[in-house]
């Protein structure tokens, strides 16, 4: 009688937590399944050896980074507000994605044998892009996901009437101009037989105008990304000076 007591007795509340678990798990599976089915075109409906295994490579590492991102993006609401969440959603990206995708690309894999080096091989890579999107999820929703997300909110308080901080604006275009502006690097600049941190210093000053030691790939590209580096600078620039100069207006006040 005291265990069945103890079972139905209801959870201890904690400081800070909520007496109603949350749960994502239908937005979660929402966006597993239609990655799935992306993955399904590209896995089932494309040559797997052409332009290097890029259908393969898009729809066993992209698509888990994608969706890997997108989940975080459903969590972190109720991390932020400190609400207790329930874990059954991790069962579809952790669980139903690896086996849908390694169960997807099989077909392919049966078609084109020797570019895989056999369906165990086929398997294993496939497994290995399927865990490094996953992981690399983090890192998409950090740069992307976050800034987008922050960006609509913002927009939301405009048109409902609310006159939210330049900083709201101005850090998540910042990040998105940023995001836009390593890329343009890459693509336009290659440090001509030079790796690790010495062509990552060649890369910048190339970018700042000096561009001996380095191949430009494209001209348009490195402007482009010159243009996109400003921007992001700007962005940051004007949200640091927009926010000190809200603290200054508040301290005013308070010091009269």
């Amino acid at each position: 009688m005291a265990s069945r007591a103890r079972r139905n007795r209801p959870p201890r509340e904690t400081p800070g937590s909520s007496r109603v678990d949350v749960s994502v798990a239908l937005p979660v599976a929402v966006i597993v399944l239609a990655g799935l089915v992306v993955a399904a075109v590209l896995l089932l409906f494309f040559d797997p050896s052409a332009n290097d295994g890029a259908a393969s490579i898009i729809g066993a590492g992209g698509v888990p980074l994608a969706v890997s991102a997108l989940t975080i993006q459903m969590v972190f609401p109720a991390v932020q507000a400190k609400t207790r969440l329930r874990r059954s959603f991790l069962w579809w990206p952790l669980g139903v994605l690896p086996v849908g995708i390694l169960a997807l690309s099989v077909p392919g894999i049966l078609r084109d044998p020797e570019y895989f080096e056999g369906v165990v091989g086929g398997l294993g890579a496939t497994l290995f892009l399927v865990v490094i999107g996953l992981l690399l999820g983090a890192v998409a929703w950090f740069f992307v996901v976050l800034p987008v997300a922050l960006l609509v909110t913002a927009v939301g308080r405009v048109l409902r009437g609310e006159r939210p901080a330049a900083a709201w604006f101005l850090v998540p275009l910042g990040a998105l101009a940023l995001d836009v502006a390593v890329l343009l690097s890459a693509t336009a600049i290659d440090p001509v037989g030079v790796r690790g941190r010495a062509g990552g210093v060649r890369t910048v000053l190339a970018i700042l105008g000096a561009t001996d030691g380095v191949r430009v790939e494209s001209e348009p590209a490195l402007w482009s990304a010159r243009a996109f580096w400003l921007v992001a600078l700007g962005c940051f620039a004007g949200a640091w000076w927009t926010a000190r100069r809200a603290a200054r207006t508040t301290v005013a006040p308070d010091a009269e």
